[in-house]
Parts: C-alpha cells; sequence; structure tokens
C-alpha cells in the first residue's frame, strides 16, 4: 500500500517549539517536522488507523473472491478500484458495481448484487488498485500529546541506544492512544 496524499500534520512545529521549549528557535525546524511526521505514522501504524484525511492506493495481485479489504480507516471513500484486464489493458470499475463500506472499520470494497470482480492478467503484479480516503474529520483529543511525547522523546535521544541511558520510548504515549487501537488485519 502506498500513501498517495499526506494528513495535514496533527502537530505543528510552534505547538512541537513549546513542547520542546526551543524558545522560537529554527535551527532544527526541519528535523522536528520530520519527527514529527514519523511519530504520527508510527502512531497510526500502532493504532491500525489514519488520524487526518489522507488518500492511499492499495494494491493487489489480483481481485478476491468478494470483498476488499482496505488497511487504513477509517474510510473515508474510494476515489477509484483500477485493473489490468486480460489484456494488460488499464481498466477502471464502473462506480455502480461496487460499494464502500465505512461502517466498519477499517473499511471494505464490496461488489454489488450480481457483478463479479473481472479476471486480470494472468501472472499480474499489482493488476489490482484501489485508491482511497481514510482518516478522521476531527483528530481525537489524546493524539497531539502522544505525539508530542513521542518527538520530545525521540529528540532527546537521538541514537538508538546511548551509553547509560537505556531509555526506551515512552510507554506513555501508547497509553494515550490505546483507546483508539484497531486489531491488525
Amino acid at each position: 500500500m502506498q500513501l498517495i496524499i499526506p494528513a495535514a500534520p496533527v502537530v505543528t512545529f510552534a505547538e512541537a517549539d513549546t513542547h520542546l521549549r526551543l524558545d522560537g528557535n529554527t535551527d532544527e525546524q526541519a528535523y522536528v517536522e520530520s519527527l514529527i511526521a514519523a511519530a504520527t505514522a508510527h502512531l497510526e501504524d500502532v493504532i491500525n488507523q489514519a488520524f487526518g484525511a489522507q488518500t492511499w492506493e492499495l494494491t493487489l495481485g489480483t481481485f478476491p473472491a468478494g470483498e476488499i479489504l482496505l488497511p487504513k480507516g477509517p474510510l473515508i471513500s474510494v476515489t477509484s478500484v483500477k485493473y489490468d484486464d486480460a489484456a494488460a489493458v488499464e481498466t477502471t470499475v464502473p462506480a455502480a458495481s461496487y460499494v464502500a463500506d465505512s461502517v466498519r472499520n477499517p473499511g471494505y470494497v464490496v461488489p454489488v448484487s450480481g457483478y463479479y470482480w473481472p479476471a486480470t492478467v494472468a501472472g499480474g503484479i499489482n493488476s489490482v488498485r484501489v485508491r482511497f480516503q481514510a482518516g478522521r474529520a476531527t483528530i481525537p483529543p489524546q493524539v497531539k500529546p502522544s505525539v508530542l511525547l513521542l518527538v520530545g522523546h525521540w529528540f532527546e535521544n537521538r541514537e538508538a541506544v546511548a551509553a547509560l541511558n537505556f531509555a526506551e520510548v515512552p510507554l506513555t504515549a501508547y497509553a494515550l492512544i490505546a483507546s483508539l487501537r484497531l486489531p491488525a488485519c
């Protein structure tokens, strides 16, 4: 699965600046912003959900027998379902041939009654491509402190292991978002 359009950052540099007590020093702004992005992506992986609205593309070798699980939720919408047909020509499945189930989290793409997913190119790799949007309209309140805790920890501990400081990533960050976690797909 590939991220096509990322979400807006859940934490701004100004918020991280305050949390890290940088006092407006922008010398390390690019580094702090990269930590924000990394912490956000990591926590999204931990809870198996997207925080803000973002666009993803799921690729499959062939269509499954039934529904297609979209492993990043909550599902906002399905943009397109494309595939390489038996002649290796990219074809778009008509939107009327499937429905997006956004009630379950993560969501699914389900063929409508009487429709079956078409055949794809024989031996095709990534023959099926489902582009979709996932994320939340409102970021849960525990997300921002979790991101800031990780950013602060990584900012202060820039190596995997430091002499006489065998600190693990703060469990507090995980405890804050534990209630949001979905089982792995």
